[in-house]
């Protein structure tokens, strides 16, 4: 090989070899996630990514929400910024900008190294900064359907690390904290179980209820437990359950994670939880900068959450809401038990407003192990009641047994005005205990016998039509007198 030979491929290796480092160092930066800045005022808002090679920034969205109103959009719906966004290459500078608008780019945008695209829109939108408007607005970032804080009312610029196609089942970066402590899961198996329950087993129920479970004659009626006729076959994915309920500890993580007065904003256009500031049961202090939890009940389940709240914390750990038939089928595993351990009511087992002795109260989130459902998953009778996925329709059942085909991994009606609540607390009575009972609350409402877990499994797929919810009456949870919560509540086994 001649020497000019030889200097050829060195050079021609020298070459690939810096490539090659090149591309690793833009991996990793992408690994790493992407700083972005998001500029805001009256005219425009502007997304600028510095210099960092090749990026990508697939799924960028936004959220605005004021009041009552609410609208979402992706960077890659506007006809100017029609290019690949999964490879993009950088540095460069997104603005939607109000035609008419005498306003300049902000000065990253403006330089000459920067590709600036600029999409007009025709009327002022309501995502815009306004000083007039700095207490009610608020903008959040999107990831893909993700929902993430972003920008407080008080702010026109916000800077972020932005990572495209967070992977399933991993809590995107900024909740990673939160992961380290998040509930443990525990295997459900998939397959087909009855969903529902029998009319002569209502009515058994009933009879029991009235009869007091040994002590005082309880209040049930049948028209509170027909919505769970009839008994009928659905099929499953296997899914992953929660063990124990959301803790306060858990709960107030995610909270100081998304930050100052999180709770009333950060869980799409509603409240995430009430502190002491809104209700006199919370557990949860806030002092305008930090939230903490009350009297040593860090380790209870979190209550006075909506249903908003339990949503966007299962969302952050890239988890979700259990549905109706998930929820059934990890309390009663395969042989259709009554209560998780069994079909006869053991007031040792669980806590309801019959305990087994003292008072009624919450619980830790670990009590209970010997009442473990079949799955082993714990206090799903009684302690907190809690928000499932589906919106209630007192007829679904009905619906579903009418079916030609064995529903597949239903998700309740397309609508409703209320969500499913599952489970029974620790201040209703056993018959609200029981595996097949149904109850539901408005999802904004907040309470301090309702909770929740989250489960890990498939993307939940609506039915492909619209479900009527008839307007037939069926229970909403009514609290009895509340005793006071004990913060020094024992492990029971």
């Amino acid at each position: 090989m001649s020497t000019t030979s030889r200097t050829l491929l060195l050079f021609t290796l020298l070459i690939m070899i810096t490539l090659v480092l090149a591309f690793g160092a833009a991996l990793a930066q992408q690994e790493d996630g992407v700083p972005v800045t998001v500029f805001v005022d009256e005219d425009s808002l502007s997304v600028y990514v510095p210099s960092r090679g090749v990026v990508s920034l697939a799924g960028l969205g936004f959220r605005w929400t004021e009041g009552d109103e609410t609208e979402s959009f992706y960077l890659d719906e506007f006809p100017a910024f029609a290019i690949p966004f999964d490879t993009l290459p950088t540095p460069v500078c997104f603005r939607l900008v109000r035609a008419d608008t005498e306003l300049p780019p902000p000065p990253e945008c403006a330089v000459a190294e920067t590709r600036l695209i600029e999409q007009p829109v025709e009327a002022l939108g309501t995502f815009w900064f306004s000083p007039a408007l700095t207490e009610t607005r608020t903008l959040l970032l999107l990831n893909e359907e993700s929902v993430l804080d972003l920008c407080p009312a008080q702010q026109n610029v916000c800077m972020f690390t932005y990572q495209a196609g967070a992977p399933a089942g991993e809590a995107t970066p900024e909740f990673a904290a939160l992961l380290e402590i998040a509930s443990e899961l525990v295997e459900v198996e998939g397959g087909t179980f009855t969903l529902g329950t029998s009319m002569r087993e209502v009515e058994e129920a009933v009879a029991a209820c009235l009869e007091g479970y040994g002590g005082e004659a309880g209040a049930c009626d049948i028209f509170q437990g027909e919505d769970a006729v009839p008994p009928h076959p659905v099929e499953l994915t296997p899914f992953a359950m929660e063990i124990t309920e959301v803790s306060y500890t858990q709960y107030v993580t995610f909270l100081n994670t998304l930050g100052p007065d999180s709770h009333l904003m950060a869980c799409g256009e509603e409240t995430c939880i009430q502190t002491t500031e809104e209700s006199e049961n919370s557990l949860i202090a806030f002092d305008g900068e930090t939230y903490t939890v009350l009297n040593q009940a860090g380790n209870l389940p979190v209550t006075e959450v909506t249903w908003f709240g339990a949503q966007a914390y299962c969302e952050a750990l890239e988890r979700r809401l259990p549905t109706e038939a998930e929820w059934e089928r990890a309390a009663r595993g395969s042989d259709d038990r009554i209560y998780p351990w069994g079909d006869t009511w053991n007031p040792a087992l669980a806590s309801t407003n019959r305990p087994l002795e003292g008072n009624p109260q919450v619980l830790l989130v670990e009590s209970f192990t010997a009442g473990a459902s079949p799955f082993e998953v714990l206090n799903m009778a009684g302690n907190v009641s809690e928000w499932v996925h589906d919106w209630y329709s007192a007829t679904f059942y009905l619906q579903q047994a009418d079916a030609v085909l064995v529903p597949e991994n239903p998700t309740g009606p397309l609508s409703g005005t209320q969500r499913v609540v599952r489970g029974g607390s620790w201040n209703e009575l056993p018959f609200f205990a029981r595996t097949v009972q149904r109850q539901m609350r408005q999802p904004s409402s907040a309470s301090p016998l309702t909770g929740f877990r989250c489960v890990e499994g498939e993307p939940l797929v609506a039915p492909a039509t619209p479900t009527p919810v008839p307007m037939t009456p069926s229970p909403e949870i009514t609290p009895e007198a509340q005793p006071e919560i004990a913060p020094t509540a024992t492990l029971i086994e």
